[in-house]
């Protein structure tokens, strides 16, 4: 297996749209206590920036999932790996780095990630919207030229074309979709409780591994409830808010 790639530093700079608000001297420092081997506190640099500055950089993302893989917390990585994904979906860097640990985690917990359909992971969520709306676009138009040409072939070639972007326009909705149903990250394995309320008596309990992903749907004092995949049956229940962070 190929080793975790580690690209650290101003990997930021190579895309444009990405640097106007990054305050430069706190990736400096951020690179330098990184390479110091003081990890902590370079996630601690990281997660301040994003936090506080609210920048969502696919950079910033990939180098705090780099932080957290050297220092041992690698459903955090997984993480940040997957924001970062969500934003260069075609980076060979992220995508090569989330296949690994994935690889680790699995092997840890003898659990499976589920394959990821190419077309969910290969676009970004705005590429999926502007594409959406210009299919759409295109789906009206052709059935205009439809409604309006007299001549057989043309109506056929209008009506297929507009098949043709419908489809498509329903493909791009499900990526919307899927990436809405995979919106958070279980951090530590966690305890499910497949209940309609946050009652802890119930004995109806499955397991969720770390890194495996689940859909956010509301919390609730010191619980979250979600859906997930378990054991290829789709269930809904309470965890512990400490154990899942969104994406």
């Amino acid at each position: 297996m190929k080793k975790f790639v580690f690209v650290f530093g101003f990997l930021f700079v190579a895309v444009n749209g990405y640097v106007a608000d990054l305050d430069v001297s706190q990736i400096k420092n951020a690179q330098a206590v990184f390479d110091t081997g003081n990890y902590s506190q370079a996630i601690e640099i990281y997660e301040t920036i994003i936090s506080i500055d609210r920048i969502k950089n696919p950079y910033l993302y990939y180098n705090l999932s780099n932080a957290y893989f050297r220092n041992g917390e690698l459903p955090k990585a997984l993480l940040n790996l997957q924001r970062a994904k969500r934003l260069i979906p075609r980076n060979k860097d992220v995508r090569h780095n989330e296949s690994y640990v994935e690889a680790l985690l699995a092997q840890e917990q003898g659990y499976r990630f589920p394959k990821e359909l190419f077309f969910t992971t290969y676009f970004s969520l705005n590429e999926i919207t502007v594409a959406a709306s210009l299919f759409l676009m295109l789906c009206f138009i052709s059935v205009f030229l439809f409604i309006i040409n007299r001549k057989p072939l043309f109506k056929k070639i209008a009506f297929y074309l507009g098949a043709i972007f419908f489809i498509l326009c329903l493909l791009l909705i499900y990526k919307k979709l899927w990436q809405s149903r995979n919106n958070a990250v279980i951090l530590e394995p966690a305890t499910l409780r497949a209940i309609s309320s946050a009652d802890e008596s119930n004995s109806n309990n499955l397991s969720l591994p770390a890194g495996s992903f689940v859909c956010f749907v509301l919390e609730k004092n010191a619980l979250v409830l979600v859906k997930a995949s378990v054991d290829g049956k789709s269930v809904e229940g309470w965890v512990s808010s400490l154990r899942i962070e969104k994406i």
